[in-house]
């Protein structure tokens, strides 16, 4: 309801739905504006509104105002700090401006389809527009089932997203990455490096790595949370996966490394006194507060590649397709390389580095012929055998 109570100035009721006692709830505001103003922050209002819970959801509400009345209600206390502002730019940039308007009742696998090639021809990579289905499919899931009755199915159900098409990785090669090492050694960070290049560490798990959970003396190292960057401020959060926290086997080299790291570490902890703010873990600002992440590549990694020479455009995660890429080489299988890399699922390993996991068969072919035939095909004779 609104009310035009004087030449650009409009009195607006906003239905709240029913209390406890069965009686309707009015959200009265005035606004200056256009009609046409006036109506637009109307809704925004009540999507805020709706967002608190204060609305109730039905089949008529608009898929923008029941993303985010699902965000604020449930997104953000089961998803990740970095997933949900991934979800909300997502929504933000490529939902909510192309079918937000829509109410929940009239949206179709049609529309979700719509969107999915308009985005695709927008340039969008496979992998955010599975994303968005992502997204869709599971808020719309929420609200259709049977004990909440918003919706009768999920029209995403029988949307089809897109093939993912596998990124290319750009790992670097041996020579590469000893001189990146190399160009690194000075560095307060270089045993961040070698962890990235050594054991296939994650960024945001090697910042956020804590002392309490290495053991050089056995050589193994446990993630328990890792770093992100939100908002230019840092979090802590669980690691990636379930197997993520699984326990490392590091060798003798990475952890006399990281032991002359700690030596370093503990002799500035000394110097600063009660200034220095120990969060206990192994890689810190000179203050011992946690690195943020964008820094460290601003002002260690992207100074490294420049010093060695390399690809401005390589990543520090390009360090762990690295290590990835190069045990094939040492003759260590898909199984094995799953295990380094804490994969949820060894298909994974197998699909990002096909390659790799196509030599390893290889050789396991060549190792097992070359035991049943000869050279020239035919079967192994029998020993003392001659044609």
């Amino acid at each position: 309801y609104m009310k035009e109570i004087r030449k650009g100035t409009w009195l607006c009721k906003i239905y709240l739905g029913k209390d406890a006692r069965n009686k309707k709830r009015y959200k009265t505001v005035t606004l200056r504006g256009t009609e046409r103003d006036v109506q637009r922050r109307l809704r925004d209002i009540a999507d805020r509104e709706r967002a608190r819970g204060q609305l109730p959801v039905s089949s008529r509400t608009t898929l923008a105002a029941f993303l985010e009345f699902w965000m604020t209600k449930y997104g953000e206390k089961q998803l990740r700090p970095d997933t949900v502002e991934n979800y909300r730019s997502i929504i933000r940039n490529h939902i909510a401006p192309e079918i937000g308007d829509l109410p929940l009742e009239k949206l179709g696998w049609q529309h979700c389809d719509d969107l999915y090639d308009r985005k695709l021809k927008e340039g969008l990579s496979t992998r955010t527009v599975r994303l968005i289905h992502s997204i869709l499919h599971r808020t719309l899931g929420w609200a259709a089932h049977r004990k909440r009755g918003i919706l009768f199915e999920n029209p995403a159900d029988a949307a089809t997203p897109p093939a993912l098409e596998q990124r290319e990785i750009k790992p670097l090669n041996l020579e590469q990455t000893v001189k990146l090492l190399r160009s690194a050694c000075d560095d307060p960070y270089y045993g961040a490096f070698v962890l990235g290049a050594a054991e296939a560490g994650r960024r945001g798990e090697i910042l956020g790595l804590a002392w309490e959970n290495v053991d050089l003396e056995k050589g193994i190292i446990r993630i328990s949370q890792q770093i992100v960057c939100l908002k230019g401020k840092v979090h802590f959060q669980p690691p990636k996966t379930k197997r993520s926290n699984d326990a490392i086997r590091i060798s003798e080299e990475v952890a006399e490394i990281l032991r002359r790291h700690r030596q370093t570490q503990q002799e500035e902890k000394l110097l600063l006194g009660e200034a220095y703010q120990d969060h206990g873990l192994v890689f810190a600002t000179k203050l011992g507060t946690p690195v943020n992440p964008r820094n460290f590549i601003r002002h260690h990694f992207k100074p490294a590649l420049k010093r060695a020479g390399l690809p401005p455009t390589t990543r520090f995660h390009d360090l762990r397709h690295t290590a990835a890429t190069l045990m094939p080489a040492n003759n260590e299988d898909v199984a094995t390389i799953s295990e380094k890399l804490r994969h949820a699922r060894r298909s994974t390993t197998v699909d990002m580095y096909i390659h790799s996991a196509t030599d390893a068969q290889y050789r396991a072919s060549k190792r097992l012929a070359s035991q049943l035939l000869e050279p020239d095909g035919s079967p192994k004779k029998e020993p003392g055998q001659t044609t």
